[in-house]
């Protein structure tokens, strides 16, 4: 503007001494008798020669009568070619970076569509795969039968009630409901029965809320609404709301709606339900869950065990000889492997381990 020239951090400079440094840089000599180097920088064709304009008065090599500075074509040449390289390399960068971050693009859409569609078929096999044929018909198979003949399987659905009470230990399991690690049925007992002998073990816990994820016809949270204790039911599939009704009439005489069901998954379940479970019961439901599921289940759990006076208790329990459970190519209802490495990274969130044995296993959250 006529009063001096903006150096690269926009600082006005006043005197100049007209030496050439090489390389399109200019030495300047600033207000306070510093030398400032700036460059010259054209984006226009490069010109024959530039005058700068310095009205103010100076001293040194420049011609100080006419007030300005003739640089050489050789200087001007060199910073009219480092600028138009300098443009040329930051538009590469601008296009590898367009470039990238398109793919970055295509590949969140493309796990995102992945995830949708993963996520629908999760419900459709829910829908159309876990029918009421699927808890009651197979009559031959004895997770149909013992609900059928109105008792408790008690290797897991036993067990799971007996660590709930406070059990630590398949032992402690077995010498309560006297039975062994077999897939057999007792014979000659009924639910309410065996209900009562959990209730008068005096096993050292009351729970107060428990949740019951992958609950199928509901006979464990029934069981612990008979014995006066607040359950939740949690299962996607369609079919199970009337199945645990009818659970809760045949085996305790329970009116229909006091088992409290949620048609969903544990975890937005626990997220939506307004209060922190002291107890959650996986009974034979972890094959069924998608692992990236359960992980954010046990992340939850970890994460808001602190809410509960005296932690959360979590159950895990099938058939204590089915371990591990390897899911077969076409098992449509098995999604993952159940094993030691699922079970070692699932004791990772826990606090404690409460007692392993087999398929069983109880973990503590504080």
């Amino acid at each position: 503007g006529g009063r001096g020239m903006l150096d690269p951090r926009n600082r006005r400079i006043g005197r100049f001494d007209g030496r050439e440094e090489g390389d399109g840089w200019v030495a300047h000599r600033g207000l306070q008798g510093i030398f400032i180097r700036a460059r010259y920088i054209s984006r226009a064709a490069p010109p024959t020669s530039v005058m700068l304009p310095l009205p103010i008065d100076h001293t040194g090599g420049a011609d100080v009568g006419s007030g300005s500075v003739t640089m050489s074509r050789r200087t001007l040449l060199r910073n009219w070619a480092y600028a138009t390289a300098r443009r040329r390399r930051l538009t590469r960068v601008a296009g590898r970076m367009v470039v990238r971050q398109a793919g970055r693009a295509a590949g969140a859409v493309g796990l995102l569509r992945g995830a949708v569609a993963a996520k629908i078929q999760y419900w459709r096999r829910f829908s159309t795969g876990y029918t009421r044929g699927y808890y009651t018909d197979r009559h031959n198979i004895p997770e149909c039968k013992s609900w059928h003949d109105g008792i408790i399987r008690p290797a897991d659905m036993g067990a799971a009630l007996c660590y709930a009470f406070g059990a630590t230990s398949w032992e402690q399991v077995r010498r309560t409901l006297q039975c062994d690690d077999s897939i057999s049925l007792p014979s000659g007992v009924s639910a309410r029965a065996q209900a009562k002998t959990i209730m008068n073990a005096t096993l050292g816990r009351s729970p107060k809320l428990v949740f019951d994820v992958g609950c199928g016809r509901g006979e464990v949270a029934a069981t612990l609404v008979y014995l006066g204790v607040r359950a939740v039911a949690v299962d996607p599939a369609a079919s199970v709301s009337t199945l645990i009704d009818e659970t809760a009439r045949r085996f305790y005489g329970l009116p229909t709606g006091a088992v409290r069901f949620r048609r969903t998954t544990g975890l937005k379940a626990l997220r939506r339900h307004g209060e922190v479970p002291d107890t959650i019961v996986f009974c034979e439901s972890v094959e069924h869950i998608p692992l990236p599921e359960l992980y954010a289940t046990f992340e939850w759990v970890a994460s808001h065990a602190a809410e509960v006076p005296g932690g959360i208790l979590v159950v895990i329990t099938n058939w204590p000889r089915f371990h591990p459970i390897r899911a077969a190519p076409g098992d449509w209802d098995h999604v993952h492997d159940v094993d030691d490495d699922l079970y070692d990274r699932l004791c990772s969130y826990a606090s404690r381990t409460v007692t392993r044995h087999g398929s069983h296993m109880v973990l503590h959250f504080e």
